[in-house]
């Protein structure tokens, strides 16, 4: 429970006011804000819906709606309370603009109060594995055939090992050309056959959603470009990847819900219901959304079979994952301007080199800060 206390807490009549600088002046303190989120990431992980208790100055259990509604038509449910954000407890706000909101499309959905353009609180809303299908999905389609589906949960072991040991041994930050996936010629890496842009990959290109647009497919574009991407935003990105229990493959989180169909993994012939499903924490969806990534611009990403395969982790194909651990690793660090950016891209930028530390490696103590300042702003 926290100890804040408004500054016009002992106000008689409290005045709504249309300037935002005195709006905001009356919000909690940041280090009570990042409390109050540090106590949300409790319910969060423990896959629980919550809403902001202004008596008791903490988050509360949400129960959200019995009826089987999709997010969006909660507000059809009578008696439908919607939850409130931290902010509520500013004098200056109304209950109205503190009103948490469903938002997010794709099968990822989340409240968010639309304040500011929108609260920086973001509460997930998590697939229910109770949920039955609807009658018009009993048979649902699936992508992949029961020999590929079976052959993406077969992951070349021997060589993700290969690559990580190597990785964690510092072989790539020295010679990147060692990597398996550098392109050598006549010596193509299999695992990416299916992703080459002349190959069957552009069926699957034209056929599915990619979430280009998103802040995550922004950042994609940028590490795939001659633009770059820091490796603090590098590390954000292969963090926040969520592996299925049913078909074994790596996903964006806007790939993981979408790929789920009322908590069953549609990337099986067997339709396997999904009984855990980690909710992504609220912080790592606000850092990866962030408007930073939202407003990048870049250079027009290299059409290479890594740039597919990292689109597709961005959809609700997923990647097997020895792609996946080809693909983040498949990186190299411009030592003059201390951006990633995947080999084909690296080849081409404008330093003139390709080769340098793999995404583990360090960049300016300046963009480290500024990933930080984004992280902790609330």
């Amino acid at each position: 429970m926290s100890n804040y206390t408004s500054p016009i807490a002992n106000d008689s009549l409290v005045h709504y006011s249309n300037d935002p600088a005195l709006v905001k002046k009356c919000d909690p303190s940041p280090a009570t804000l990042l409390d109050w989120e540090k106590e949300l990431l409790v319910f969060a992980n423990a896959e629980r819906v919550a809403s902001f208790d202004s008596e008791k100055m903490s988050w509360a259990s949400y129960e959200l709606p019995r009826e089987n509604r999709s997010p969006p038509d909660y507000t059809r449910t009578e008696g439908y309370v919607p939850p409130l954000c931290p902010h509520i407890v500013n004098p200056r706000r109304t209950r109205v603009e503190c009103e948490m909101v469903v938002r997010g499309s794709d099968g990822l959905f989340f409240f968010q109060a639309p304040h500011d353009g929108g609260c920086a609180f973001i509460v997930p809303i998590p697939p229910s594995s109770n949920f039955e299908p609807c009658s018009h999905v009993n048979n649902p389609q699936c992508v992949f055939d029961e020999y590929l589906a079976r052959a993406r949960t077969e992951a070349d072991e021997s060589l993700i090992s290969l690559i990580l040991d190597a990785q964690e041994d510092g072989i790539f930050d020295v010679f990147s050309q060692l990597h398996p996936a550098y392109d050598h010629p006549g010596r193509p890496l299999p695992v990416l056959a299916t992703y080459n842009p002349n190959g069957i990959s552009q069926d699957r290109i034209n056929s599915h959603k990619f979430y280009k647009s998103s802040g995550i497919g922004r950042a994609l574009g940028a590490l795939c470009s001659d633009t770059g991407l820091s490796s603090a935003l590098l590390d954000k990105l292969v963090n926040i990847s969520h592996q299925c229990p049913g078909c074994e493959c790596h996903y964006s989180p806007n790939g993981f819900f979408g790929h789920l169909d009322h908590g069953r993994c549609m990337n099986t012939p067997s339709y396997l219901l999904v009984k855990e499903i980690t909710v992504l924490m609220p912080c790592q969806l606000v850092a990866v959304s962030c408007d930073k990534m939202r407003e990048l611009t870049h250079s027009p990403p290299i059409d290479s079979a890594i740039t597919r395969a990292f689109w597709e982790w961005n959809s609700c194909l997923g990647i097997p994952a020895d792609v996946w651990t080809v693909i983040t690793t498949s990186v190299s660090q411009c030592p003059i301007c201390n951006m990633m950016r995947i080999f084909p891209a690296a080849k081409l930028h404008k330093c003139g080199l390709a080769s340098g530390s793999s995404a583990g490696g360090t960049e300016s103590e300046s963009e480290d800060e500024t990933v930080d300042e984004g992280e902790t702003e609330v």
